[in-house]
């Protein structure tokens, strides 16, 4: 199993992600990939990544961050500076975020897109974070599109809207798809209709705790509850688990170039 999206990178792992790293192998995944929300962050996935064949970084500035203190030259100078290393496959995690809105969405605007800019420079793949501004992430994506997007960028832990879909269907672009989708009905019904060929699993690890986990209050999520996420997505497609994760799997390999 690929596991697209954990943030081993966090605090919350400063100390085990090793052992994280080790027990997921035993739990079958065999691939990760670590985005960052910031420099430090995205440093950090970097460093972790240098012990491990199978195990990649992308870098980048999440919406959330306090984007009206960080001087956006600099920080995209450093991004570019990061980019550069073996093991950055991506440019992510990025995007909009209008529930917690800690920027101006006019401000989140300009970040999201000269990160795009970035990826199109240096092409790389994009993760692609959306919360509550679907409409504006769908039409940055498509007033920017390239060619070369195709099958290279994803909407992570992608919100059940069904423009958002189509956009993906047309345009080739990956959906994540996340532990939600073994108590969200909404997202479980949203997920049916995505195309297998389009679809990666992530953990966002430490959130996103997938159920029976949730229920138990376990807390991180970690890379080795990724097979509940593949069991009920199976389920959802209505395929064997070992054809659901070669897929996926093979997914994440074409997102990331690793093929």
């Amino acid at each position: 199993m690929f596991d697209s999206h954990c943030h081993l990178n966090f605090q919350v792992f400063d100390d085990i992600y090793n052992q994280v790293i080790a027990t997921a192998k035993e739990s079958g995944v065999t691939h990760l990939m670590i985005p960052g929300t910031d420099i430090s962050t995205s440093e950090k996935a970097i460093e972790i990544t240098k012990d491990y064949i199978n195990v990649h970084a992308a870098v980048g500035v999440h919406p959330t961050k306090d984007l009206e203190n960080l001087d956006i030259k600099k920080t995209l100078f450093r991004l570019e500076e990061l980019a550069s290393e073996e093991k950055v496959k991506a440019i992510g995690e990025i995007g909009l975020d209008y529930y917690h809105f800690k920027a101006p969405a006019s401000l989140q605007k300009r970040f999201f897109l000269e990160q795009i800019k970035l990826a199109v420079k240096l092409d790389k793949p994009i993760i692609i974070h959306n919360r509550h501004a679907g409409v504006d992430v769908s039409d940055l994506i498509s007033t920017n599109w390239q060619p070369s997007f195709e099958k290279r960028i994803v909407f992570h832990c992608c919100e059940p809207i069904m423009a958002m879909l189509r956009l993906a269907i047309k345009k080739q672009i990956f959906i994540g798809v996340d532990g939600d989708v073994t108590y969200d009905k909404e997202k479980l019904d949203f997920i049916q209709k995505v195309p297998i060929d389009l679809l990666v699993i992530e953990t966002d690890a430490p959130y996103i705790i997938p159920e029976p986990k949730r229920t138990q209050k376990v807390f991180p999520n970690q890379p080795k509850y990724l097979y509940l996420i593949a069991q009920k997505v199976a389920e959802i497609k209505k395929v064997n688990l070992e054809t659901l994760v070669r897929e996926t799997t093979k997914n994440a390999q074409e997102l990331f170039q690793l093929t």
